[in-house]
């Protein structure tokens, strides 16, 4: 007879999200050597995440995805509420674009106090790189199932984010 009490249901899940994790580490270790050469310098940034300290690549991908999209500059407020990060954090990521020719700031032509950034064709090249890079993981690790599966996975995992975003 199975065990599937909750106890039991719930040690099995977190065992499984403390695997995902651990294949975090292993993509990382697999990078490119151009983007290797990039996560060694971002170890120098020290973002915040709430208070905890420490590199926080995501945030760092947040930015630069939410840049990539933008035909024009945006503003620094635009950026955080987009990004989900908080303004001086967003600052250390946008002045470490901008110190490695990534990212160009601009006053805004109508009031000087804003600051708007847009990634250079450096930067809009190293985030296509950094997606490609992401994408063809992912779809390295979803050819290990079935379509169904797939599809199943994903409501799931849709799923379980939305039970997270409801408790936290």
């Amino acid at each position: 007879m199975r065990n599937t009490s909750l106890a039991f249901q719930t040690e099995q899940f977190t065992d499984a999200l403390w695997r995902l994790f651990r294949v975090k580490q292993s993509l990382i270790a697999v990078l490119p050597e151009d983007l290797a050469s990039i996560k060694g310098r971002l170890g120098d940034i020290q973002f915040e995440s709430g208070s905890r300290r420490g590199s926080d690549y995501s945030s760092f991908y947040r930015v630069g995805i939410h840049l990539s999209q933008q035909g024009d500059p945006v503003t620094m407020s635009d950026l955080c509420g987009a990004s989900s990060i908080p303004p001086s954090t967003a600052t250390r990521i946008v002045d470490w674009l901008v110190e490695n020719g990534h990212a160009e700031r601009f006053s805004d032509p109508e009031d000087r106090r804003i600051v708007r950034v847009k990634l250079t064709e450096k930067g809009q090249e190293l985030y296509r790189a950094i997606d490609d890079f992401i994408s063809q993981r992912v779809e390295l690790i979803l050819h290990q199932f079935a379509e169904k599966e797939r599809e199943e996975l994903i409501r799931l995992l849709r799923k379980l984010v939305e039970a997270i975003d409801r408790i936290a």
